[in-house]
């Protein structure tokens, strides 16, 4: 059963307030210093919305996410896009054919995801060059166990907070008392 449009609008302002509370820690050195690496929040949430939504509208958001991310970046203009826009439809379509929305499911998604999307980073980033095994392994790595936590982190406040009335739903049509 579809949502009545006040309900997706309200969906829509709770991602964006949420993509930008993200992009604005993730490109600002307020919560996490340039020194130390640290987790890609755009992608985690990217991934995390992409669990409950349609395949569709998980496009259009991972799309606008990469969009937000390529405008700050310093190379690849539309690689995060295109990147961003594919994985939210991939992790949506897998998990509406195959999964069901819990944290296993969740488990099984995000980490290929994060670590394809951290190894195209460091593929564009600097190519397949003498230090691609040192820098993925020292740094990449590093980078997407702190994107798994944080998306975990995402995901238990959509799974309790924002998406509890649609997973906890009630049976549909007439139930009969027990004697």
């Amino acid at each position: 059963m579809k949502k009545p449009n006040k309900y997706k609008f309200f969906d829509v302002f709770i991602y964006s307030i949420l993509l930008i509370i993200a992009f604005f820690f993730q490109s600002t050195s307020v919560l996490f210093s340039q020194n130390i690496p640290s987790p890609s929040l755009v992608l985690a949430l990217v991934i995390v919305v992409s669990l409950f939504e349609n395949y569709w509208y998980s496009a259009v958001f991972g799309l606008v996410c990469g969009i937000l991310v390529d405008s700050v970046s310093v190379n690849g203009a539309g690689f995060y896009a295109l990147v961003y826009m594919l994985t939210a439809f991939s992790c949506s379509v897998v998990l509406n054919l195959f999964f069901q929305k819990n944290f296993a499911s969740f488990a099984v998604i995000c980490i290929p995801a994060i670590l394809i999307n951290e190894f195209l980073d460091v593929i564009i980033k600097c190519g397949f060059t003498n230090g691609f095994f040192t820098l993925f392994v020292k740094f990449y790595l590093l980078v997407a166990l702190y994107t798994f936590a944080a998306a975990f982190v995402i995901f238990l406040l959509f799974y309790f907070v924002i998406k509890r009335d649609e997973i906890y739903k009630k049976p549909k049509g007439i139930v009969k008392p027990k004697k």
